[in-house]
């Protein structure tokens, strides 16, 4: 109808701000931005009308695909909410049955580079490697300083640049290969690794100290796991519920699987 008009209240227009920008301060400016860009819809949205595009079995679908869209997107806010609900209770508890995942290592290792460029027989050098590390690693057992062996192997592998620090800081299990966690954390503190063998490197570690971080510090992060793992049930519990039957004809299913 010609000359009509459209009143929006004032708590229409926060909700359509907190759908429309969640992240974007109220801003006046924002605002305005956001009430020219409503308006202009408005507007294309009535010529729509007027030529019968609402009635469309395309605008339908579209609008159906757009309803189950919202929908998902709205449950999966309210699911990562409720996750995010997790007592002091519930953390100790992940706490005890996960307390190896919080052990915590301080490292020294002396690292040798597994192959050379500079050397025309790879093989020998290898061999040589392993050699050296071997030496390295009754060295290290008997008390030298890894500072130290990393030189000596450096120097005995014809290596010219400036050998690493040997300090790697402190660690937990996540922070190492899972061949190498299991055999640096079942050391006592001064105790030292048999030789590892790393993707580019062999490696023997020195485990200087080691500690059980207590629940209280790394609360903030099972707190994270937890929601991590009830938003992750939550969506596989949801998708279950509903199975598709597919033509497979039209699908192309039986062609995929062969």
């Amino acid at each position: 109808m010609e000359g009509c008009s459209t009143v929006m209240s004032r708590r229409d227009f926060d909700n359509l701000m907190k759908i429309a920008g969640p992240n974007v301060p109220p801003s006046a400016e924002a605002r305005q931005r956001l009430a020219g860009a409503y308006t202009d819809l408005v507007g294309l949205a009535d010529a729509a009308r007027k030529l019968g595009i609402g009635e469309s079995a395309q605008f339908q679908q579209t609008m159906e695909l757009l309803r189950l869209r919202t929908l998902a997107d709205m449950y999966r806010t309210a699911l990562e909410a409720d996750a995010k609900i997790v007592s002091d209770a519930e953390v100790e508890e992940y706490y005890r049955s996960h307390v190896l995942e919080f052990e915590e290592v301080k490292l020294h290792r002396v690292v040798i580079p597994k192959t050379n460029l500079a050397v025309k027989d790879r093989q020998e050098y290898e061999k040589k490697a392993l050699r050296i590390a071997g030496e390295m690693r009754d060295r290290a057992a008997k008390g030298e300083d890894l500072e130290v062996l990393q030189k000596d192997a450096y120097a005995a592998l014809g290596f010219s640049a400036i050998a690493p620090s040997t300090d790697v800081g402190n660690r937990r299990r996540s922070g190492l290969t899972p061949e190498v966690a299991e055999d640096v954390f079942a050391l006592a503190a001064g105790g030292i690794s048999k030789v590892e063998i790393e993707s580019y490197s062999v490696v023997i570690y020195k485990v200087d100290a080691k500690v059980t971080l207590p629940w209280q510090r790394v609360k903030e992060e099972i707190i994270h796991e937890i929601t991590k793992e009830r938003i992750e049930t939550g969506l596989k519990a949801a998708s279950r519920a509903i199975r598709a039957d597919l033509n497979q004809k039209y699908f192309g299913v039986a062609e995929l699987t062969q």
